[in-house]
This record gives C-alpha cells, structure tokens and sequence, in this order.
C-alpha cells in the first residue's frame, strides 16, 4: 500500500499528483519563491505561489477545479503537506521546509 497524500474537494478525495513538466517550467518563479520556505510570518506573501502549484496539480487530476474553488476548499494546515507531496512526485528541491 502506498502512502498517497489526498485532499477534499467537491466532496470527494483527490489524491495529489506531481506537476507535468509544463507546468514546472510555467511555475519555476513560484517554486523558486517557495522553496525558500513557507510559514505564517510570509504566508500573505507565499501564498498566491502555493495555490498556484497546487492548483496546477490537481488540475491533472480534474481540469474542471477552478482557483476559487481550491482557495475555498483548502485549508491552510494542508498546504505544507500537500506541497511536499507535489515537490516529491515531480523530483523538485523539496519546498516549503522552513
């Protein structure tokens, strides 16, 4: 059994995938400003970068999941986990450490 990282969206679980490279080269600002960490001190700041990478992760999963609706649905105690997630499946630098 793997140990899959999941969300709730709509109601059901998402399981989170890595971002295709497309998106990582689209994202590269955002992952650079993250991997510089995030936390609550610089969470107004960061935050627009993090939804972004999310956002463009699960959109591999369901296209139909529009920004709003993941910044109205996630919670803010996932973001860590959910962006180590997306970090490891796409063999990024692992963010969101600090």
């Amino acid at each position: 059994m793997t140990n899959e990282t999941t969300i709730l969206l709509r109601g059901r679980e998402i399981t989170i995938p890595g971002l295709a490279l497309a998106d990582s080269a689209r994202l590269w600002p955002e992952l650079c400003e993250l991997d510089q960490g995030i936390n609550f001190s610089n969470l107004d700041k960061r935050l627009p970068a993090a939804i972004a990478v999310i956002h463009a992760a699960v959109q591999r999963v369901d296209s139909s999941i529009t920004l709003d609706e993941l910044e109205a649905e996630l919670s803010i105690r996932d973001l860590r986990r959910v962006l180590m997630a997306i970090a490891a499946k796409s063999t990024l630098p692992q963010i969101a450490q600090s």
